[in-house]
């Protein structure tokens, strides 16, 4: 019984590293923080019933002001109004995941200088 119950644990051990792994290449994310600027390039997907996708390349700046050049694509066919704030979900494994407007006094003091600085 003692043995089968060691390689039982190493077994579940494994297992768990395993999946914390994938879970955190595909569920984790980071978040920064940018400001909308110009527009980089529109996928024009006229004549499919789909809209438009407008992309820009965002400056932006994690809580602790360290950087990454950010590639955002709007959905549904709408575009950033200029000047606009955003958090910014970023995963490791899938790039951009998610975004969402934010008010200046949301984002926090390192990013903020960050962003201020580099208008």
């Amino acid at each position: 019984m003692g043995r089968y119950s060691s390689w039982l644990i190493g077994i579940l051990i494994v297992a768990i590293l395993g999946f914390g792994t994938l879970y955190y290449q595909n569920m984790a994310r980071d978040y920064y923080y940018g400001q909308v600027g110009e527009l980089a390039n529109v996928d024009a997907r006229k004549g499919n019933h789909n809209p438009d996708v407008y992309w820009y390349n965002i400056k932006g700046y994690d809580r602790q002001g360290n950087f990454r050049e950010l590639h955002v694509g709007s959905y549904q066919g709408h575009k950033f109004t200029k000047g606009r704030y955003l958090k910014i979900g970023w995963s490791q494994h899938k790039g951009v995941i998610d975004y969402k407007r934010v008010d200046r006094d949301q984002i926090p003091d390192k990013a903020l200088k960050k962003i201020d600085q580099h208008k």
